[in-house]
């Protein structure tokens, strides 16, 4: 986090990048993993925590990116210079993301010696009565090695790994996972991993010996708040370089936002406020016509779920007032009223919607949306904004007439005061990272493949082990 009263004008230098706190997407990423794993995990006879139908079988996507950055963002202090884990599919996914976030190469270990390698040296050890290989052009007495696991329950894997590690000669610097199991008998969890353990969440049996197959989580799943204002770099640079005051409070975002729409930009919002609302359950998007389709759409993508827009029409529409959800709204940019509508199949009972509109600046159309929700006898995890005006109050009216939003309202762009004169200053109190932090050019694996693959004899086979397949 930077200084609280710091801000940024846009007549002066951009800011140096810095990533959304630690504090606030630990606590995101940690409540989106505990709430899927207390809603949908279950103990099998064995001891055995199943977790197949979002984890490790039928994968959350955004929740596995989280995962990864929480535990790169943990243990990025002991300086990795490889990520290692074992065969299994299971293992693979989320070392894939940590190294990722980490910005560092990923080995994994082979059960059989592949004939492309030519069989130089390699590493081996016994997981589950099977033989894992490590090649030795791949892992060496130079390297800082982070075992990654989604679960650690025996602890079996992770020793085959650290002898692998020692067989090689590095230096095994941590061990990160995402579970740590003791719902077995025979589980030692972290009490087998050294030197540095990190588990996002720790699953025990309940103390309740009548609870049955019951289980406790640690951190346990509690009311999340999300940051009020989350300053998504790539958004608030744009708005500074290309935003333009207009007389009566209007921004003009025209080329980027609501008349011509950078995609790409919209996309990488919408990951952005995915990763804020992951761990929320959201079912459906909500959004208003025309200006909130774009970061709606862009968010419901990412969150994988429908989108619904609420359609506008006069406030003496009667047959849409009494054949659908309707709610009475005003618009500030169009200087008019007007009511909101969504027909009722759209919208359904107990349904956990997200509200998502392009700005924030009196409220009307988010408690408006709201209202349609409340209608339908659903709920609103939250409300989401690419810009907010914060001068004109809008958050304030929200929270005064839907206080139980209070903690639920996150915007991607806080302008805090914007005139022609002195132009346009933004809240930076969080930093959201949504530009990629490794960009790589077109020809990137033609490059890479020139460099480092080798021919193996003449059977046509293609060494590409230190780079595409080990």
């Amino acid at each position: 986090t930077t200084d609280p009263n710091h801000t940024e004008h846009c007549h002066g230098p951009p800011p140096p990048r810095t990533a959304m706190s630690v504090e606030v997407r630990q606590a995101l990423g940690v409540h989106a993993l505990s709430k899927r794993i207390r809603d949908e995990a279950k103990v099998l006879p064995n001891g055995l925590l199943k977790v197949a139908d979002f984890l490790n079988c039928r994968v959350d996507p955004v929740l596995m990116d989280s995962c990864g950055a929480l535990l790169a963002g943990r243990l990025e202090d002991t300086k990795p210079t490889k990520v290692l884990t074992g065969s299994s599919c299971q293992g693979l996914l989320p070392a894939v993301s940590t190294a990722r976030h980490l910005g560092v190469p990923l080995v994994f270990a082979h059960t059989s010696v592949p004939e492309a390698w030519g069989v130089s040296a390699a590493h081996s050890a016994s997981i589950g009565g099977q033989s894992h290989w490590v090649s030795a052009d791949v892992l060496c007495a130079e390297d800082r090695v982070l075992v990654v696991d989604d679960i650690v329950r025996s602890g079996k894997t992770i020793a085959a790994l650290k002898s692998i590690c020692q067989k090689a000669g590095a230096a095994l610097v941590g061990v990160g996972t995402i579970i740590d199991s003791r719902l077995g008998n025979d589980d030692k969890g972290s009490d087998a991993a050294s030197p540095r353990f990190e588990s996002l969440v720790q699953v025990s049996r309940s103390g309740d010996q009548h609870a049955g197959d019951s289980f406790e989580i640690s951190p346990a799943v509690s009311r999340l708040s999300v940051p009020p204002f989350v300053a998504a770099d790539a958004l608030t640079k744009r708005i500074l370089e290309d935003g333009q005051v207009l007389p009566g409070n209007l921004l003009k975002v025209y080329s980027f936002i609501n008349h011509q729409v950078d995609t790409r930009l919209m996309d990488m919002c919408g990951q952005l406020l995915a990763r804020v609302f992951s761990g929320f359950g959201v079912q459906k998007v909500l959004t208003a016509q025309t200006g909130g389709l774009p970061p709606a759409h862009a968010v419901a993508c990412a969150l994988r779920v429908p989108l619904v827009c609420a359609r506008e029409t006069h406030e003496k529409d009667e047959q849409v007032l009494t054949t659908t959800y309707a709610a009475a709204s005003e618009s500030f940019t169009k200087k008019k009223k007007l009511v909101l509508y969504v027909n009722k199949e759209c919208l359904a009972a107990n349904e956990v919607v997200l509200v998502v509109d392009d700005f924030l600046a009196t409220g009307t159309t988010g408690v408006a949306l709201h209202r349609l929700v409340e209608q339908a006898g659903g709920e609103v995890a939250g409300m989401a904004f690419l810009v907010e005006k914060r001068f004109q109050d809008g958050r304030g009216k929200i929270i005064r007439e839907l206080p139980h939003l209070d903690g639920r309202v996150v915007s991607l762009a806080c302008i805090e005061s914007m005139s022609a004169e002195e132009g346009i200053t933004l809240n930076r109190d969080v930093i959201g990272d949504c530009e990629p932090k490794f960009a790589a050019p077109a020809n990137v694996m033609i490059e890479k493949v020139l460099e480092c693959a080798k021919p193996r004899d003449e059977s046509g086979m293609l060494d590409a082990s230190t780079f595409l397949n080990h």
